[in-house]
């Protein structure tokens, strides 16, 4: 179709504008302070500052921005999501956090 190709030698690939997935907040403060308690020994407020970040990421996450940065955004919350479910998690035992996401077309 002539209305996607330009003069210019970048490859433009046409996309399909949807709206994002809307979720509820999610607080990991307790669930992970309570896994570093019991499992590592540890007293869990020396985590504080890094359970804050991880809630920080997961709002701004809620409504990234529709461009490179906002995918950054997102993937940098993935890969943190994997490392907690690598570290945290087992076959035995999960955190307890339950996600609640909504159909962007059913609510």
């Amino acid at each position: 179709m002539e209305i996607y190709q330009t003069e210019s030698d970048a490859i433009s690939v046409p996309m399909i504008p949807l709206g994002l997935k809307e979720t509820k907040e999610v607080d990991f403060t307790v669930p992970i302070q309570d896994f570093i308690c019991e499992h590592y020994r540890e007293d869990s407020s020396l985590y504080d500052k890094e359970i804050k970040e991880l809630i920080e990421l997961r709002q701004a996450m809620r409504t990234p921005s529709r461009n490179q940065a906002g995918l950054d955004l997102l993937m940098e919350y993935y890969n943190q999501l994997y490392y907690l479910d690598q570290r945290f998690c087992s076959a035995h035992k999960n955190l307890g956090v339950h996600f609640h996401w909504y159909d962007m077309y059913t609510n």
